[in-house]
């Protein structure tokens, strides 16, 4: 059995998603390069996942800092602040 690729498809049975560990992987990632929008993007996406609403919208709020035209920042700080 494969388990599936990236953290947008729930893990099938048998497959552990290790998600403490994606973000860890994720917060060395934006240590090494704090200027990127796309790399502070990615932690935003994990906290969604999560249910993190707060987490989401301040790491997704860094990013459009960084890159204050970056759409796709835009619209996951949007969906992230309008989370239930």
């Amino acid at each position: 059995m494969s388990c599936p690729r990236g953290i947008r498809r729930p893990a099938r049975p048998g497959c552990k998603q290790d998600m403490d560990g994606a973000m860890q992987v994720l917060e060395l990632n934006v240590g090494h390069d704090p200027g990127s929008a796309y790399g502070l993007m990615m932690p935003g996406r994990l906290h969604m996942l999560e249910g993190g609403k707060g987490a989401a919208a301040g790491v997704l709020q860094r990013a459009l800092d960084v890159e204050p035209d970056n759409e796709r920042a835009g619209s996951m700080l949007e969906r992230a602040e309008n989370m239930e």
